[in-house]
């Protein structure tokens, strides 16, 4: 439950996304090879990259809206998993 006051007005009306998104981000050692970005989620495979020596994982939250004016300070945990299948060629 999270409650907010500001100029002694209760905040009721508070939306919380329950949505995150991923980007998972490939770099590779060639500088003129430009990164490959793949997002999530995703109900559907992710084509086969090769030669990536780097993978980045940003994750995004879609935050919170309040219907009246007001500062609301609060933490939030959110998570996100990637599978990455490494094959020595």
């Amino acid at each position: 439950m999270v409650m907010a006051a500001q100029n002694n007005v209760i905040v009721l009306a508070l939306g919380i996304s329950q949505d995150v998104a991923t980007d998972v981000w490939l770099a590779f050692n060639d500088l003129r090879r430009p990164p490959s970005i793949l997002h999530g989620p995703s109900h559907v495979s992710s084509p086969p990259v090769d030669g990536a020596r780097l993978a980045l994982r940003r994750v995004r939250d879609f935050g919170m809206a309040v219907d009246q004016h007001a500062v609301i300070a609060t933490i939030r945990r959110i998570g996100s998993h990637v599978y990455l299948d490494e094959t020595i060629s």
